[in-house]
């Protein structure tokens, strides 16, 4: 086509990395260091960067507003930014400082109560720790109605802190969903039978007329701490809690979790931990993907 090497280089470098950006934007933990330090290291420049960003941005905005949206702008940006700050010799630490969880969240969990907070999108849960903590968190966000856009999770001194940031239609009872919140860390609101009845209620054909395929895959490269789970799926009600259940069934920990939903599929991703190590067994790999799929497969 009469280009020169250089040139030949650097559009088949976007083509075959043209959704990087707005892939790891939107499946992976930005606060993260292997994530930014994985894309630094893929696009090695940052004229091939900008020009991705630039490519990502075009790309969405001509597929059509559901592929560009506020919140996946921000992601992309966020994340450019910070590989474009790594190649240039900035160090990561200059750009991600709000680690989680923050002090205030620390001091929360020393508190040693039970709490709940609403801030804006975000809700924050303190609760003594026990297996299946986040996932009954989960399952009484999906019974109030509210999307789950992403998660964090940790456990210190036997509590548990559970922080989600999510999307919702109707103004949340906040009163309800806190009653809902403890009745659950206590093990006393039947969550298997609500969020069945709320899936059923809500229930809705699919609008694609290409079927999605439940898929579980692994990730061991991207982060430097964590195994990366991602599940993918049909959306539906209460599909988040019923994964990470399977994932706590066997001795995987959620350290955080972000939730893509694409037309009829959700793609969620899991940063996972057993024992506090990443997971590398091939034994137990294949026992998280059967609980997973089970999970998902169960009507």
């Amino acid at each position: 086509m009469g280009f020169d090497q250089a040139d030949t280089d650097l559009l088949t470098a976007m083509c075959a990395h043209h959704l990087l950006l707005p892939d790891v934007a939107t499946r992976r933990d930005l606060d993260d260091d292997g994530t930014v330090r994985f894309v630094a290291e893929t696009v090695e420049t940052t004229e091939l960067l900008e020009l991705l960003r630039a490519l990502t941005v075009a790309d969405s905005i001509a597929t059509g507003p559901s592929a560009w949206s506020t919140s996946k702008a921000d992601l992309v940006h966020t994340l450019a930014d910070r590989a474009r700050h790594v190649l240039e010799g900035g160090e990561i630490d200059d750009v991600v400082s709000d680690r989680f969880p923050t002090e205030g969240h620390l001091a929360l969990m020393a508190g040693g109560e039970f709490a709940v907070t609403l801030v804006e999108e975000t809700i924050t849960i303190v609760q003594a720790d026990r297996d299946g903590g986040f996932s009954r968190a989960a399952g009484v966000l999906a019974l109030n109605g509210l999307n789950i856009v992403s998660a964090s999770a940790h456990t210190e001194s036997g509590m548990a802190l559970s922080e989600f940031v999510v999307r919702s239609a109707d103004e949340v009872d906040f009163s309800r969903l806190e009653s809902q919140l403890l009745s659950a860390s206590r093990w006393e609101l039947a969550l298997d039978a609500r969020v069945d009845d709320r899936r059923r209620l809500y229930s809705r054909k699919p609008k694609s007329a290409i079927p999605v395929t439940n898929d579980v895959s692994f990730d061991n490269a991207t982060s430097d701490t964590a195994t990366v789970i991602e599940v993918s799926a049909l959306d539906e009600v209460g599909l988040l809690y019923r994964v990470s259940r399977a994932l706590a069934d066997v001795g995987v920990a959620i350290a955080t979790a972000r939730i893509q939903t694409i037309g009829d599929q959700v793609v969620d991703t899991f940063y996972a931990l057993h024992r506090e190590e990443k997971i590398l067994d091939p034994g137990h790999l294949a026992e998280i993907k059967r609980a997973v799929l089970h999970a998902i497969d169960r009507q």
